[in-house]
């Protein structure tokens, strides 16, 4: 895909049909063959800005469970955002600003939506359904 301005977005798909990351530049022309992430020599300059994980890496449903985001190309710059699911596939919990080793202290929260603690405050009550 292309904008007006000439900037390149290419997505990389799975085996699956699934984005597993997003690149963006002004030049995914190799000399020889196709661009993909693995021929991306010059004059190519396209540049990863995302990778996208599912199911923590191995088999599963689907779901996305975490997000890297490529801010310049220091590793420790790195944006991490996960995502935890129930057993039906529904967000239970995000976290942004992942850190590589955590320990207690100045970190992100976990995010929990409300649904999720609507249907906890329902099934601690006993209500039926939740």
């Amino acid at each position: 895909m292309v904008n007006p301005l000439g900037t390149i977005t290419d997505y990389v798909y799975d085996t699956r049909g699934r984005v597993s990351s997003v690149w963006v530049g002004t030049n995914d022309s190799p000399s020889s063959g196709t661009w993909s992430p693995s021929n991306n020599a010059s004059p190519c300059n396209m540049v990863q800005v995302t990778a996208n994980q599912y199911d923590g890496g191995s088999v599963g449903d689907g779901t996305l469970t975490q997000v890297t985001t490529y801010v310049d190309s220091s590793s420790s710059d790195n944006r991490v955002s996960q995502y935890w699911y129930d057993w039906r596939d529904r967000l239970t919990a995000s976290k942004d600003g992942v850190a590589s080793s955590e320990t207690d202290g100045d970190l992100p929260p976990l995010i929990i939506p409300n649904a999720v603690l609507v249907r906890f405050a329902l099934f601690a009550a006993g209500a039926p359904g939740a």
